[in-house]
């Protein structure tokens, strides 16, 4: 739901910058609200190695969000979301690379097939912006970055939730990031929460209470007990509950070209998972 309710927010008059900075800062006001005991003893018991690797887990997710909420202002939902969630060929490299993880050839075949569906979705998506059908170039490099980075996000997630538990990581990680759009943002820093309209407002709570403290907590839940390559490919589930949330709230059409995608993203999630092996 996080495309829709970004787009929603969009649409209330929230800048993308307000919307990225309190959704991680509403969310790690209400996980440290509920857990603000555990997560203080926790952060006691942290080295500078794990506070270091937590801040800069933070600095990708922030950027992720800075990237993302940013180009759906220039391209549609569809769009955007299938190409952010082309994230499983960057965990990949970067999973071989920095964890010497590897997959199964079967595994390789899934993920390709599924990224492949994404990227045939997007050749198709129907542009319903300012844009008046030209493609945006802007708006497809910055959700490809955005793809990037929560990659980087997860890989070092990856790394931390093997010594940390859940609740301190995500604090951190969430605190972290709401601290980098505030030093991103020092310039305008009385823009990022005034002038928003009670739409906007509910749009933003939703978001921060939905998509990011349930939505990402599951993923850094997920990335602990399965290879992060597995827990990305997953995420590729998300393009097709968006686009058929933008077809029903924003009008934003599904064609047999977008059905067809969808079908190879489902195949390519089944036999990634299929062929996983602990």
């Amino acid at each position: 739901t996080a495309a829709i309710l970004v787009r929603g927010a969009h649409n209330e008059g929230a800048t993308s910058n307000t919307i990225a900075f309190l959704r991680l800062a509403i969310a790690s006001i209400c996980l440290g609200l509920i857990s603000s005991r555990s997560i203080i003893n926790g952060i006691r018991c942290c080295d500078a190695k794990t506070m270091f690797k937590s801040a800069l887990s933070g600095i990708f997710l922030a950027v992720h969000f800075m990237t993302w909420i940013v180009s759906l202002e220039y391209i549609s939902v569809a769009k955007s979301t299938f190409l952010v969630t082309t994230s499983p060929i960057w965990v990949v490299l970067l999973s071989w690379i920095v964890l010497k993880e590897t997959i199964s050839r079967k595994q390789l075949i899934g993920i390709l097939i599924a990224t492949g569906s994404a990227f045939f979705l997007f050749s198709f998506a129907e542009e319903t912006l300012i844009s008046q059908g030209q493609r945006s170039i802007k708006g497809e490099l910055l959700a490809t970055l955005g793809a990037i980075s929560v990659a980087a996000y997860l890989i070092i997630g990856r790394m931390l939730r093997q010594t940390i538990e859940l609740k301190v990581y995500v604090f951190l990680t969430y605190t972290f990031a709401t601290i980098t759009l505030v030093l991103y943002n020092l310039s305008s820093i009385k823009q990022l929460a005034t002038d928003i309209s009670g739409s906007a407002w509910i749009y933003i709570f939703c978001l921060a209470l939905g998509p990011q403290l349930i939505g990402h907590t599951i993923l850094n839940w997920g990335v602990r007990r399965f290879p992060a390559t597995l827990v990305s490919t997953i995420v590729l589930a998300e393009p097709i509950v968006a686009s058929a949330l933008a077809w029903i709230i924003l009008n934003e059409a599904i064609g047999l070209n977008s059905l067809l995608g969808f079908s190879g993203i489902i195949l390519g999630i089944f036999l990634t998972t299929r062929y996983y092996k602990r």
